[in-house]
Formats: C-alpha cells, sequence, structure tokens
C-alpha cells in the first residue's frame, strides 16, 4: 500500500489561503483520519479561522476539517447541507459541516426568524446553537412550521 499524502490548507481571517504539503509518513488512510482528528489546534496560527487536512490514499480522497465557533476549535470529517423553505421557496441554502452550519445559524438566526415569519425568542436560540448536527436538528425541529420547512441533508 502507498504512503499517504497529506496537504493543509489555513484560511485566514483576512481570508487568505496558505496550502502546505505535510509528510505524513501514514500506511493506512484510517490511521491518518484518526490522527489528523486528534490534531492539536494550539499549533494552528492564531489568526486562522478554518484548517483543512485533505488526505490521499492512491485515487481516494478524505478531508478533516477544522473550524472556529465563538472562537473555540472544532473537527469535523463531514459535508452537510442545510436548505430553509418558506411557503415552499428555497430561501436559505448552505453546503459545509457542522461548525459552518452553526455558524451561519448563529449569524443569521434573526433573518430566518424573520424571513420565514417564525417569531422564535431568537437570543434563546442562539445561545443552544452548537456546532453539533443533532443539536442542529433539534433547534430546526423547533423552526419547522406549516409555512417553513428546514432539513439537513447529507453530502
Amino acid at each position: 500500500m502507498d504512503n499517504i499524502n497529506a496537504e493543509k490548507i489555513i484560511i485566514l481571517e483576512n481570508g487568505e489561503e496558505k496550502i502546505e504539503s505535510t509528510d505524513s509518513g501514514f500506511k493506512d488512510i484510517d490511521e491518518a483520519v484518526e490522527y489528523f482528528l486528534e490534531y492539536d489546534t494550539s499549533n494552528f496560527p492564531i489568526n486562522a479561522n478554518k484548517v483543512t487536512f485533505n488526505l490521499y490514499e492512491d485515487d481516494y480522497p478524505h478531508t478533516v476539517m477544522f473550524s472556529k465557533f465563538k472562537d473555540k476549535w472544532y473537527r469535523s470529517e463531514y459535508r452537510i447541507n442545510f436548505k430553509g423553505y418558506y411557503l415552499n421557496d428555497l430561501l436559505f441554502s448552505v453546503d459545509g459541516n457542522e461548525i459552518d452550519i452553526a455558524n451561519y445559524l448563529y449569524k443569521n438566526i434573526d433573518n430566518i426568524n424573520s424571513e420565514c415569519n417564525l417569531e422564535l425568542d431568537t437570543e434563546y436560540l442562539k445561545s443552544k446553537i452548537e456546532p453539533d448536527d443533532l443539536i442542529i436538528e433539534e433547534l430546526m425541529d423547533k423552526m419547522n412550521t406549516n409555512k417553513a420547512k428546514f432539513e439537513l441533508l447529507d453530502i
């Protein structure tokens, strides 16, 4: 089996992107993924917003992503899509991981509340938002009405 090739992509707060090759020395993709899921985030630049490790074994790619939510680092290896409809019209659609979706909801919950006529306590909802797909689904259950529907889909 070939060595695992790893690439680190850093997105800084100003939007600048830095790409670094990483000599991982791993012989197995599962071992590499496990290692990068436990990666020490204190090694990230202080002004980084997102760090992605792209891992390649032959032609099989795998990604481990780190993003900040409320100034704390979280990790993910899954990609999902959040969609919000009002009167069957698609108003909101975000691709990313659960951290990206949590950040989107946190920043846009007031707008979603207004656009979908939800009349929810958005400050309470903001306090409950976490980058966890189960918590996001619980919040979406509170946001769903006869006129507004929200869904989370695997990509």
